[in-house]
């Protein structure tokens, strides 16, 4: 299965196996959020940081 992370990386740079596997773990656990949902409502202090693979967020 290929991740969009990475495959958007390897467009400006070379990755090996060990970053790949890497990013790969670090993006495994995924969510989908409906619309209109806030990923991180305002006045929280985030404790992740949030990589949004598809779609669009706006602040």
């Amino acid at each position: 299965m290929s991740n969009p992370l990475i495959m958007k990386l390897e467009y400006g740079a070379r990755l090996n196996d060990e970053d790949r596997a890497v990013l790969h773990d670090l993006t495994r656990k995924t969510r989908r959020v409906a619309r209109r949902m806030d990923i991180s409502p305002e006045g929280e202090r985030p404790e992740n940081v949030h990589l949004v693979v598809e779609g669009f967020a706006c602040r």
